[in-house]
């Protein structure tokens, strides 16, 4: 298991419930899934909800990942009511002392089940209705500014270009790895070569503003037995910048006989103005930066298997 998973005992999460939500509280169950947040199921008098809880570490002591989530939803649904986002409800600190900090967030339980888990005979259903619901969150209408990047707000964000941004981006990606090799004996060529073809790639990026949701589809999207997207939520890392970004991310982590690149762009389900120039150049691009980003994650939480599979994954694309 990632040693950066958060990890904290029901009985806590119930008694914190009771203090801070509901007398009421039922049903209280653990949700499998995600990397960094523990998230539970719940019940009370008015209806089904979910809290997560996750362990801030120093080097996110600025991020506002549930304030985001707040903001999400209150943005898109205004745009489009279409797209589930779940309703924040609350969020906050849910322990805090001299040595860590705990922050949580409670927002409306949406039915349905992880889309990467349905059966094959349904699996062709919901990649449809996954892949039009993107282009509905792509095709959202942005605050008219020139930012790009890690939005704290859908009017700012921290880069005056989608390659500036990339290029910062890229800068990290190798501070990270000095870091890593300091500390350890990792195999690391793969990502320095990596590192490299990014900087030859970065020039067939495009300048033209979209909402990425950064994290989507696997354990941030559910659906329903008939094959519709009931939620999309996680929306911590989105971003306003190329949307393929997205279709990349999904390329990247299921590997399947037609690509959701494929699928992206031949369905007629949504349309707006997408830009495909470069499709191609700019979906090796992301998805060379996902493998170095995932390769990274995994050696700052120990989790020696992936990074050996991430390798493998890697350096299939360079």
């Amino acid at each position: 298991m990632s040693k950066v998973k958060t990890v904290i005992g029901s009985d806590s999460v119930e008694q914190f419930l009771i203090n801070e939500w509901s007398q009421n509280i039922s049903n209280l169950e653990s949700i499998k899934g995600g990397e960094i947040s523990q998230a539970f199921s719940f019940e009370d008098n008015e209806g089904s909800y979910v809290i997560k809880v996750r362990k801030i570490r120093e080097i996110h002591k600025m991020r506002r990942p549930f304030h985001k989530e707040f903001l999400a939803h209150q943005y898109i649904t205004s745009k489009d009511k279409s797209i589930p986002i779940p309703k924040v409800l609350k969020y906050g600190t849910y322990l805090e002392d001299e040595e860590v900090k705990y922050i949580y967030c409670i927002c409306e339980k949406h039915k349905g089940s992880f889309v990467h888990l349905f059966q094959e005979n349904k699996q062709k259903k919901v990649d449809k209705s996954l892949i039009n619901m993107l282009k509905k969150i792509h095709c959202i209408e942005l605050p008219k500014t020139n930012n790009y990047g890690n939005w704290s707000n859908f009017k700012e964000a921290g880069s005056s270009s989608w390659k500036v941004y990339f290029s910062h981006e890229i800068q990290r990606c190798k501070r990270f790895l000095q870091e890593a090799i300091k500390e350890g004996n990792y195999e690391t060529v793969f990502i320095e070569d990596a590192i490299k073809k990014l900087k030859t790639l970065l020039k067939y990026c495009i300048e033209k503003r979209y909402l990425v949701h950064s994290d989507y589809g696997f354990d941030n999207v559910l659906a329903n037995s008939e094959g519709e997207i009931t939620a999309v939520f996680d929306w911590e890392h989105s971003l306003i910048g190329d949307f393929v970004y997205d279709i990349a991310w999904l390329d990247y982590w299921e590997e399947k006989e037609t690509t959701y690149a494929e699928l992206y762009r031949n369905s007629t389900g949504v349309s707006c103005n997408l830009d495909y120039t470069s499709y191609d150049e700019r979906l090796q691009f992301y998805k060379l930066y996902q493998g170095i980003t995932a390769a990274l994650f995994f050696i700052d939480s120990g989790q020696e298997g992936e990074l050996l599979r991430t390798k493998k994954r890697v350096e299939t694309m360079l």
